[in-house]
């Protein structure tokens, strides 16, 4: 589906959550995406993005203006769907009063993708456009690969 694209970040919160944002959504095809990624970048920094589905068509063009782009898998995407879950059921995810993820949260079906249960967000079950919610989960789950060595283990001494 190409009916609409979000651009979404992720970085670390308060109390060692995660804090995610949707910082645009526009209906149509994604080819404002690149142009737009790159002023993100100029003005905050960062050069990590996360794809999937229709939207790697984008990655020989990210690639070509210097980011690093994260392909995700169907397994991936499985894992980022649950663990964007996980931490949100454990107050582990922040983000802000943010109207088109809050509507993408509420519109949001989960669609069963393994036996053991795993699953994804339903694009074509969801009542209403839910690229909010995969971009917020996509960015989750890059930032998390991209800072897991970030981890001190004298943070958890007591």
């Amino acid at each position: 589906q190409r009916e609409f694209t979000s651009i979404g970040m992720a970085g670390e919160a308060m109390e060692g959550r995660v804090f995610v944002d949707v910082i645009e959504r526009r209906a149509g095809v994604p080819g404002w995406a690149v142009p737009r990624l790159e002023e993100l970048r100029r003005q905050w920094g960062g050069s990590h993005v996360g794809l999937i589905d229709a939207a790697r068509s984008l990655a020989p063009d990210l690639e070509d203006a210097g980011f690093t782009v994260h392909r995700l898998s169907a397994q991936d995407r499985v894992d980022a769907c649950g663990a964007f879950y996980d931490d949100a059921m454990d107050t582990k995810l922040s983000h802000v009063n943010d109207p088109n993820l809050d509507d993408a949260l509420a519109a949001a079906v989960r669609r069963t993708a393994t036996q053991e249960g795993g699953f994804v967000w339903a694009r074509n079950r969801s009542m209403r456009d839910i690229t909010p919610l995969y971009a917020a989960t996509v960015a989750r789950f890059v930032w998390r690969i991209v800072h897991a060595g970030d981890y001190d283990i004298a943070d958890s001494a007591f």
